[in-house]
């Protein structure tokens, strides 16, 4: 998105491990290009907060309690196709989370 002379990337991170989301988040925010709209802690406040923030970019954990990241990312995509998820697990989920509309 063009805001002004910058081109900015709005993201949404969304991770159980609190230290790892507020890590990532930062980093992020070091870049003058990128906006950390919000963050999540489970997929059902994905859900709830990308319908709400409408980020460009989702970094999505797999593994969280209430709703995992794979369903979390099912549901936005046939909700909200324009925005892109990236998958961000330690585990070997690649396949089912593309399968999902994961976009990496």
């Amino acid at each position: 998105m063009d805001r002004g002379d910058k081109i900015l990337l709005r993201i949404m991170v969304v991770d159980d491990d609190e230290m790892v989301r507020h890590s990532t988040c930062r980093l992020l925010k070091s870049y003058p290009d990128i906006e950390v709209v919000c963050e999540g802690a489970d997929g059902a406040e994905a859900v709830t907060k990308a319908k709400g923030y409408r980020p460009d970019v989702i970094l999505m954990d797999i593994t969280m309690p209430t709703m995992n990241g794979l369903e979390a990312t099912r549901i936005i995509k046939r909700e909200i196709p324009s925005i892109q998820i990236i998958v961000v697990s330690g585990q070997d989920a690649l396949r089912e989370a593309l399968s999902a509309g994961a976009s990496g």
